[in-house]
């Protein structure tokens, strides 16, 4: 499977192509212009920031466990992945 490390290095393309193809939908969420998924990739979670303004991926985002907790801490219960 692939790392954090290994997923932060990669075009965006392939980021995307592995984040469907190996990522579980956990979460999402609004902010601004933007539908936000959060997923979980073997030991480490993505944002996938969607733009519903112009539609479109904006950007993939690796987060670290700090990240994820502080973020998603009112929304879903992380204990499990930690």
């Amino acid at each position: 499977m692939i790392s954090r490390t290994e997923f932060d290095v990669l075009p965006p393309v392939e980021k995307a192509h592995t984040l469907f193809e190996f990522g579980d939908e956990l979460e999402v969420r609004e902010e601004g212009d933007f539908r936000i998924k959060l997923y979980l990739i073997s030991d480490f979670f993505v944002e996938l920031w969607y733009s519903t303004f112009k539609p479109q991926i904006a950007k993939l985002v690796s987060l670290s466990d700090d990240d994820v907790a502080e973020i998603y801490s009112d929304r879903i219960d992380i204990s499990d992945v930690f």
